[in-house]
């Protein structure tokens, strides 16, 4: 999903045809799910942009806690696969700074944070250290998504493993996924993302 197409209304109707075959992520059954609320988000480090968000609602784990008394979450938000949860920065500006760094010319921290619009190399050291940690079980995980590639070592060196999960995404999610040659590697990589979101390896806290 672009995220300057982005449009709330259409997401939500998205949703709710998903969760017509999908499991509930709060319940785990195959129910109706409704739309609880229309929320504002921040994508933007400098407070400039603001999206809406949909949260919605399962009312299998409403009712239960109506009549049990139990603890049950009722209503989650949903993000769009360009956002991450708990983030200002949208995954694009996150993917971007990250290929820059390890792969474009060679930026300092500082620069790559810029990328972003953040000021600080902080911002963008938060998640480069979180790729670094992740990135040999992203690559793990993708062999056995992808069990026909060749190669199964994975190097120690960074900026060879962001290689690495570049060549798999490039040669791999083109036939399993349905891109086109001309899919953006931005879009490869936010719905390798989205996937490794719900494995708990995503990049958020």
């Amino acid at each position: 999903m672009n995220i300057d197409s982005y449009n709330h209304h259409s997401f939500a109707r998205w949703l709710e045809d998903y969760f017509k075959n999908n499991p509930c992520i709060l319940c785990g059954e195959i129910h109706e799910v409704k739309i609880h609320q229309f929320v504002d988000r921040n994508i933007s480090p400098d407070n400039s942009r603001v999206i809406i968000v949909i949260r919605i609602i399962c009312n299998s784990n409403f009712k239960k806690r109506e009549e049990t008394g139990e603890k049950l979450q009722y209503t989650i938000t949903v993000l769009p696969g360009f956002l991450i949860p708990h983030s200002r920065v949208p995954l694009p500006d996150i993917y971007k700074a990250t290929d820059e760094y390890l792969s474009g010319r060679k930026i300092i921290q500082q620069e790559a944070a810029l990328i972003m619009s953040c000021q600080s190399r902080h911002s963008f050291r938060l998640y480069y250290d979180r790729f670094c940690n992740l990135a040999s079980k992203w690559i793990f995980f993708l062999f056995t998504v992808f069990p026909e590639i060749i190669e199964k070592e994975v190097p120690v060196d960074i900026r060879k493993k962001w290689k690495q999960l570049g060549g798999i995404l490039e040669g791999q999610t083109v036939i399993r996924m349905g891109f086109s040659g001309q899919i953006e590697m931005i879009y490869r990589f936010e719905y390798v993302h989205n996937t490794l979101l719900h494995k708990n390896m995503g990049l958020g806290p």
